[in-house]
């Protein structure tokens, strides 16, 4: 196997007007306190086991037909496929075929 190998010992700082990397087969970064990636007002933040991202704008993620969406606005959409479900401390919320499905112990309405 031909392998080149770099160590840095000190802080290292690349500048580029652009840059690309094309990966054969697989890419590994390991970094052992903290990764961000900052572009725009957008800031992407792995540290320790946490995941922040903090959106200059609107957030979409898509997975075939369901897609949830945040606008720059701070409204949340969210769009599934045959069925959307909301789940918390055993209180369900399932919409399913033009249907609404509400399984609760105890609804309150209003105040």
């Amino acid at each position: 196997e031909d392998t080149h190998t770099c160590n840095v010992t000190k802080h290292q700082e690349l500048s580029a007007k652009s840059k690309t990397e094309k990966i054969d087969e697989a890419y590994e970064l390991t970094t052992d306190k903290k990764f961000q990636l900052t572009q725009g007002g957008t800031v992407l933040e792995l540290k320790g086991d946490k995941v922040t991202l903090k959106a200059g704008g609107a957030i979409k993620i898509y997975h075939d037909s369901g897609v949830i969406e945040v606008t720059s606005g701070g409204d949340v959409k969210i769009t599934g496929g045959q069925k959307v479900t909301l789940e918390a401390g055993g209180t369900s919320l399932t919409l399913k075929g033009g249907k609404a499905v509400l399984s609760s112990s105890a609804v309150d309405i209003g105040s």
